[in-house]
């Protein structure tokens, strides 16, 4: 079964576990990465992709 994957890169800020969760209730499936993470290392089936930005 293949379903909807969501990106969460946390550049540091607060919000990268909020918008997982949000996105998680919406039923789809969020997955928080560091930036320094490897492209090849995120879902090859992605649909979308969400930056956390550092507040600062």
């Amino acid at each position: 079964m293949k379903h909807d994957t969501i990106a969460v890169i946390d550049f540091g800020g607060q919000y990268a576990h909020l918008i997982a969760t949000k996105v998680r209730r919406g039923g789809v499936f969020a997955e928080i990465r560091q930036p320094e993470d490897p492209i090849d290392d995120l879902p090859v089936r992605r649909t979308s992709d969400r930056l956390a930005p550092d507040p600062g």
